[in-house]
């Protein structure tokens, strides 16, 4: 019963083969790279931040009391930029990234210290002892 004759193993194999073939090959827009090229996904973007913003309007309004208002004050938005993966147009849209990206220094980006063996092993210690005073001297655990 859980034997598997050569001919079934042979099968299954093919199957997995084809189903992994199946996706191997697929374009970018399988994937959704190319959502951005028709200017819908953009127009449909602005429309729900726009009535994001009039609704959070609205309820800032009630909380706050204030009489109905038929104007809100516009939605804070920089000039609208359509996303493009060709390399001619990643040029300018790596300059307006680079304005952006200002705020962190990079003497500031560094990387993490990885605690080493003997610092892992001296924490388990002081935690172990720690746990032995809470038990059996009553003691509260430092932090």
């Amino acid at each position: 019963m859980f034997n598997r004759t050569a001919e079934q193993e042979k099968e299954l194999e093919s199957y997995r083969t084809q189903k992994f073939r199946r996706f191997q090959n697929q374009s970018g827009a399988y994937f959704g790279n190319n959502d951005e090229q028709d200017g819908k996904l953009l127009t449909e973007e602005v429309e729900s931040e726009d009535l994001g913003w009039t609704q959070g309007c609205e309820r800032i309004a009630a909380a706050l009391g204030l009489p109905n208002m038929d104007a809100f004050p516009p939605i804070p938005r920089e000039e609208l930029t359509k996303l493009s993966l060709s390399a001619s147009e990643n040029d300018t849209q790596t300059d307006a990234a680079k304005r952006n990206l200002n705020a962190i220094d990079a003497s500031e980006l560094t990387m993490p210290q990885v605690p080493d063996r003997k610092d892992i092993e001296r924490f388990l210690l002081r935690a172990k002892k720690a746990a032995l005073r809470s038990e059996y001297l009553g003691e509260a655990p430092a932090a």
